[in-house]
């Protein structure tokens, strides 16, 4: 990362050049510890609390870097999963399908302050094993829950609780 410099280029303008700022915090970034990285990093379930039994549920995710400067978290390939009651991948639904996310090495990267958000709809079924059929969930309460999945520091969730009736 190169310091901020003047551009000889008559056709570059104020807004291509990074500023002393922007290197400051990259650098200051670079710095941090992934454990206070993977802190830095929130998480945030939006889901209705009551849905009828084997009916599609729409839900949202966000996931917001809360420092003011970029944060970078090492995820490996698959940078979060959901999952329903605990069960990991218990659903048909791809945790990034539109590779939103995932940075070129495996890395979950944040501006200062930004917040990416994901609209992701689910069918309403899980399956317990891999090989087992997809079935309804029972009535009764459930979690829904998101986890980021962080390299060598903790990993950033949330768990959103809801009724099928």
């Amino acid at each position: 990362m190169a310091p901020p410099h003047d551009s000889d280029d008559p056709r570059a303008s104020d807004a291509d050049q990074p500023t002393v700022r922007d290197w400051a915090s990259q650098l200051a970034a670079r710095f941090l510890p992934p454990g206070v990285r993977a802190r830095a990093v929130d998480v945030d379930i939006t889901a209705p609390s009551e849905v009828e039994r084997d009916q599609s549920v729409a839900f949202d995710v966000t996931l917001r870097n809360r420092l003011p400067v970029p944060v970078e978290l090492d995820t490996g390939l698959r940078p979060w999963y959901w999952h329903v009651d605990g069960v990991h991948d218990a659903d048909r639904a791809e945790p990034d399908p539109d590779g939103q996310l995932l940075g070129e090495s495996g890395t979950l990267a944040f501006g200062p302050r930004e917040a990416k958000e994901l609209s992701l709809s689910w069918d309403g079924r899980v399956r317990a094993d891999e090989d087992g059929p997809f079935l309804p969930l029972d009535p009764g309460e459930h979690e829904l829950g998101v986890e980021v999945t962080a390299t060598n520091a903790a990993r950033p969730r949330a768990v959103h609780r809801f009724r099928v009736v």
